[in-house]
């Protein structure tokens, strides 16, 4: 009923648009719009877990081994995002995109460990990923006649990627903790940009986009190798678990064959990785 709801209001705001900015003698035409530039996420769980594990296994190895351990987790917040999108131009006004793009954004954090002359290190490196596909709605209104502001937003069917890459290495030892998962999802967008022409066919643009999208359902696989030829895999869902023990509360997120469960487990639930943040952009228009 939402989505209903949610075409229904922007068929009549097209429509309302349309009639009143169709001027006589308009003529339709496509434009191609390429941009990319930096962007940024909120990825709440998906820091959380990796943080919770680094900083775990940092308090063992103090707490139970007796090692110094200097460097924390940092989170990732910034990232790229590029874009192509074909529009149709409705009148010189009003226009319909559709396209696709990809944004990232990954970090790398190392604690480093120490007791006498022994050393080791802990190292996360999380990345997540998405390929959004967009519909979307272009309102451009005229500055001058060179430039224009043009208003646009709409909605995308977001091909999103996670995983972690978890290491340590302590003398000989090493152990190796891999995630990656995929999930689909809904997220919607919206923005502002200025056109700025360079004759009838090129203009640069320059744009801040804003983004909503929660992705969850992620399905992949969960590999432990280790220095002692151990190995071991496991498909599944990826959760978000907090859990308690005798060295404090930690969250990770991994993925499980089965839904964990156990008294130290505070809460658990099917990982959601919030790609949700804000976009500065630069980029070409191609008429034609």
């Amino acid at each position: 009923m939402r989505l209903h709801r949610i075409a229904g209001i922007f068929s009549l705001t097209l429509a309302l648009v349309i009639g009143l900015s169709w001027p006589a003698q308009a003529q339709s035409r496509f434009g191609l719009k390429i941009s990319g530039g930096l962007g940024t996420f909120l990825a709440n769980e998906a820091n959380e877990g990796n943080k919770g594990l680094l900083d775990g296994w940092a308090t063992e190895f103090q707490v139970d081994y007796g090692y110094t351990a200097s460097g924390k987790y940092k989170p990732f917040h910034l990232g790229f995002e590029a874009g192509v999108d074909l529009i149709f131009y409705l009148t010189p006004n009003v226009g319909l995109g559709i396209g696709g793009g990809y944004l990232e954004s990954f970090s790398k954090s190392i604690v480093n460990l120490t007791k006498g002359s022994d050393t080791g290190t802990i190292t996360s490196k999380p990345h997540v990923s998405a390929v959004p596909l967009r519909a979307s709605l272009y309102l451009s209104l005229p500055l001058g006649t060179s430039a224009s502001l043009v208003l646009q937003g709409g909605a995308g069917y977001y091909l999103a990627h996670y995983e972690d890459d978890f290491t340590i290495e302590e003398g000989l030892y090493w152990l190796d903790l891999v995630n990656k998962a995929n999930a689909t999802g809904i997220g919607f967008h919206g923005g502002l940009g200025v056109e700025v022409n360079f004759g009838p066919n090129f203009a640069l643009v320059l744009e801040a986009q804003a983004r909503s999208a929660v992705i969850s359902g992620f399905e992949g696989t969960f590999e432990y190798s280790d220095s002692s030829a151990n190995y071991f895999s496991e498909q599944g869902k990826l959760y978000f678990i907090k859990a308690v023990d005798p060295l404090g509360t930690f969250s990770i997120i991994e993925v499980y064959a089965t839904p964990p469960s156990g008294a130290d487990i505070l809460d658990q639930h099917e990982a959601k990785i919030d790609l949700s943040g804000f976009s500065a952009r630069a980029g070409f228009i191609f008429r034609f």
